[in-house]
C-alpha cells in the first residue's frame, strides 16, 4: 500500500510540474502553443522501471515540460527536459507527419551513461497514441494544433 501511495504522489508531482511549466510559458504571452506530446514506457522492468512525461510545443520551436525515467530499484534516475522541436524534418513526408524532437538529459542518480547532453529523435505526429520502438515498449502521442 505504501508503494502505491508513493507512486501516486510521484505521478501527481509530475503532472503538477508539467502543468506549472505550461502555464508559466503560456503566461509569457509571446509563445503560442502549437502542440503537445506525451510519452510512457511500457516495456520490461529489467531495462527501465518507469519513464513518463510530457511537453508543450510552442510555435517558435521551443518546448516546456518534463520527462522522468528510472531503472529498477532507482539505481539510475534521469531527468529529460524537452528543448526544441522542428516541423517536417524529413523530405518526402506529408507536412505535419513527423517532427524533430530534441531534449536534454540530466543524470539525477547513477553513473555517467555516456549520453550526449542534447539528443534528437524524429517522431510521428498522430494525435493519438502510437508504439514507436521496435519492441513496442514506448508509447508516444504527439498532436499539433
Amino acid at each position: 500500500m505504501k508503494k502505491k501511495l508513493l507512486i501516486l504522489i510521484a505521478l501527481v508531482a509530475l503532472v503538477s510540474a508539467i502543468t506549472a511549466s505550461t502555464v508559466a510559458a503560456s503566461a509569457n504571452g509571446d509563445k503560442k502553443v502549437a502542440g503537445t506530446a506525451s510519452i510512457a514506457w511500457l516495456g520490461p522492468a529489467n531495462f527501465l522501471q518507469s519513464a513518463q512525461g510530457g511537453a508543450t510545443l510552442f510555435a517558435g520551436g521551443t518546448m516546456a515540460g518534463n520527462i522522468i525515467a528510472s531503472s529498477p530499484n532507482g539505481q539510475i534516475v534521469l531527468h529529460v527536459t524537452p528543448v526544441f522541436w522542428s516541423p517536417d524534418p524529413v523530405p518526402g513526408f506529408p507536412p505535419g507527419a513527423l517532427i524533430l524532437f530534441c531534449q536534454e538529459v540530466r543524470i539525477v542518480k547513477g553513473p555517467d551513461l555516456g549520453l550526449p547532453p542534447v539528443f534528437c529523435d524524429v517522431v510521428p505526429v498522430t494525435g493519438g497514441p502510437v508504439l514507436v520502438d521496435i519492441d513496442g515498449n514506448i508509447l508516444l502521442r504527439v498532436d499539433l494544433f
